[in-house]
């Protein structure tokens, strides 16, 4: 039986409109490829220029006669461990073979860093290595304490104040016998000097300066003053941080002293200070 015209009207725009739905999702589709391929062909050109760094990278750096092929790089643990360079950045790590992000160790100016690689970025990206710090890194421990327990006692200016008793020397820089610290590396000291000055009965202020010498030229000091009618001790002390080269030599000297005035020296005086932060990059 034959369609009547309406109902044939009718199904001829539901044709049209499924084709019509059927071309848009097809477009879209196609759409979908086509920023795909562009994706897929900018992300080959990244790595075409990742290529490219690294393979002249390794040109430059690779050690004479090892090939510099990047299949070699990637399996050749000769030609990964055949610099003695230590790193000092992401793109060395890379270069290397690393290829994992994370925290690594590098060495920077004066310290050892810590830094973040990407390294599914490109080097010359600001992302590719983020500063995130450094690191507490010292070739050797260096710290002392010593107290002096003599009964003798110093009453003049310009005098080395001797220890005698070694509570701790880890590194041996101090030396009790000269009282003369030597600074074994570079880097960032603290030091702590304190003790008793005894002041004798007197109508007016008496004086005790002490100070801590570097090779000689004072760097730090501290002073007690008194006036007393019976006589007292008068405490002191002199906390200080500072920046030291390899062989600086330290000193406790007493700089200025009033007359009867005196530091005793029976178990009232302690010298104390170790290495903070070393500029170890100088050791290696």
């Amino acid at each position: 039986m034959a369609q009547s015209p309406t109902i044939f009207v009718s199904n001829i725009v539901q044709l049209k409109e499924t084709v019509d739905i059927k071309i848009a999702q097809l477009e879209f589709k196609c759409k979908q490829l086509e920023e795909k391929d562009a994706q897929l062909e900018e992300e080959i050109r990244l790595k075409d220029q990742q290529l490219k760094e690294l393979l002249s990278y390794n040109a430059r750096n690779a050690p004479e006669g090892a090939a510099t092929d990047l299949r070699a790089v990637g399996s050749n643990a000769n030609l990964r461990q055949g610099t003695t360079k230590m790193p000092t950045s992401c793109l060395d790590l890379k270069a290397a073979g690393f290829y994992l992000n994370g925290i690594y160790p590098v060495v920077g100016a004066q310290h050892i860093e810590l830094v973040h690689c990407d390294f599914s970025k490109l080097t010359f990206d600001p992302s590719f290595q983020k500063l995130i710090g450094f690191a507490d890194v010292k070739s050797a421990p260096t710290y002392f304490h010593v107290q002096s327990i003599t009964r003798d006692t110093f009453k003049q200016s310009n005098t080395t104040v001797l220890f005698n008793v070694e509570h701790l020397n880890v590194g041996g820089a101090m030396d009790v016998k000269t009282g003369i610290f030597t600074a074994p590396r570079a880097g960032k000291y603290f030091f702590s000097i304190t003790g008793l000055a005894w002041f004798p009965v007197s109508s007016y202020r008496r004086i005790f300066y002490i100070g801590l010498y570097k090779n000689s030229n004072q760097i730090a000091m501290a002073h007690a003053g008194e006036a007393s009618t019976l006589g007292q001790w008068g405490p002191f002390s002199s906390l200080s941080t500072q920046n030291l080269q390899k062989g600086d030599q330290l000193s406790v000297e007493i700089y200025r002293i009033s007359p009867d005035v005196y530091l005793n020296g029976n178990g009232f005086v302690y010298f104390t200070g170790w290495l903070m932060e070393e500029e170890v990059v100088l050791s290696l």
